[in-house]
């Protein structure tokens, strides 16, 4: 198996002063996780083995489940959480020294593996937590270098219990990347009731605004029927001008006729006399 595991009877004494102290029901369900973790180490089913182990150290946090347990995910590929076991490991006061020196020796063989990513929010990044492959980064953390597991990685984007983006990659051992996502703009929840009132309004604008375009069009209407209308009139009184004065010109027309006549006659005749007229 490459690495040797640590057995219950060395976890009963190891657990760490400053944790709190489980229940007796805590420490019999820890015990049972532990020894099934240990039977399916030996079968070298490995996510089995994480899975008790992780739960085990749930209960009762210890230095031993937490070796075991780094063993179990550094065959699943889980290099950032058998490094913080490890790490948790080399923290403890009251450790073997052979598991102390096996923890020292693997983180240093592990940190090189594993890949750093820089996550850099864009967009509307406030009050968003990031997860990456389930494990949440700490907001202090975002826009700095974070350790990942190498292989298909899904980063997530979290408002509130809400995913609102996500992205995925590929990342090789010891590879150093920069993850830029595009975080979107929350939601605003509006009420029903403002949502008709809102489009109450709208349509009262609307029907307003219509009542404005129909008192116009009949204002222009009216005001070309008046134009027209002295336009008319105007024309008429011309018309009329010019007939009167059609007329006047004919009336002195013969007026001048009449008067051109009768003098020519009065030239014909005996001057000072008239030509005799028979009354009879």
């Amino acid at each position: 198996m490459g690495r040797w595991l640590c057995t219950w009877l060395v976890v009963s004494g190891t657990v760490a002063s400053a944790q709190v102290v489980p229940s007796a029901e805590d420490v019999a369900a820890a015990r049972e996780l532990f020894h099934q973790g240990v039977e399916f180490t030996q079968q070298e089913q490995w996510e089995d083995a994480a899975d008790r182990f992780r739960r085990a150290f749930q209960l009762r946090p210890s230095a031993i489940i937490a070796h075991n347990l780094s063993i179990a995910a550094t065959h699943v590929g889980r290099l950032v959480e058998a490094s913080e076991m490890l790490e948790y490991v080399r923290r403890q006061d009251e450790v073997d020294p052979a598991i102390r020196a096996d923890a020292d020796a693997r983180v240093q063989a592990l940190r090189p593996r594993l890949a750093q990513v820089r996550v850099i929010l864009q967009g509307h990044p406030t009050g968003v937590r990031v997860r990456i492959d389930g494990r949440l980064v700490r907001a202090q953390t975002h826009a700095v270098h974070v350790p990942a597991d190498p292989g298909d990685v899904q980063l997530e984007v979290l408002r509130g219990e809400e995913v609102v983006a996500t992205a995925h990659r590929t990342l090789q051992e010891g590879e150093s990347v920069e993850w830029p996502i595009d975080v979107p703009a929350p939601v605003v929840e509006v009420d029903p009731a403002e949502v008709a009132r809102q489009d109450a309004n709208a349509a009262r604008v609307e029907a307003e605004r219509a009542r404005a375009e129909a008192q116009r069009l009949a204002d222009e209407r009216a005001a070309a029927l008046e134009q027209a209308r002295q336009e008319r009139a105007a024309s008429d009184r011309r018309r009329r001008r010019r007939l009167a004065g059609g007329i006047t010109a004919a009336v002195l027309a013969i007026a001048g006729g009449a008067l051109t006549a009768g003098l020519l006659l009065r030239s014909d005749g005996p001057q000072g006399t008239l030509p005799a007229v028979d009354w009879r």
